[in-house]
């Protein structure tokens, strides 16, 4: 028997190597940047929902402090400065120092360490007839609610 030839006809047409792993690269960019943009999306709104309480309730500290609310910012103290300091001694404590002016939060930090949330705010602050000094105010988890503590301002 004779062999049969194979059938006559072009070549089968191969794609260029580089094509291909121009391809292949392409797909693992896209892959890699949705990744990229879903991981950075969700680290951006679980630190503005740990960080945005913190932030809020040293707005509320300080602004009650620059209107003369002493009464007010008392309030926002956790129990251990509150235990502390009596709401007298804290007035007091306030109106020994020049009247806060105001106030620009700079930079927050949110940690839980033995299942305790803290946070610090950095903030500049501005008193009558002085310049901007930059504090750091802690606060602590109590509840759903943030308090200050350690030297309130």
């Amino acid at each position: 028997m004779t062999p049969v030839p194979p059938p006559l006809g072009p070549p089968p047409r191969r794609r260029p190597a580089l094509r291909r792993v121009l391809v292949i690269v392409a797909v693992v960019l896209v892959v890699c940047c949705a990744g990229g943009t879903a991981a950075g999306y969700g680290l951006f709104r679980w630190y503005n929902s740990a960080a945005g309480p913190a932030q809020a309730a040293t707005e509320t500290f300080l602004t009650r402090l620059e209107r003369g609310d002493t009464a007010g910012a008392y309030q926002l103290l956790c129990a251990d400065e509150r235990n502390r300091l009596s709401q007298a001694a804290f007035t007091d404590l306030v109106h020994a120092r020049p009247q806060l002016r105001r106030h620009k939060i700079v930079g927050t930090s949110v940690a839980v360490v033995n299942g305790t949330s803290t946070a610090l705010i950095t903030v500049d602050l501005t008193r009558a007839g002085e310049a901007a000094e930059r504090h750091t105010v802690r606060l602590v988890k109590d509840g759903s609610s943030w308090r200050v503590c350690g030297e309130p301002f």
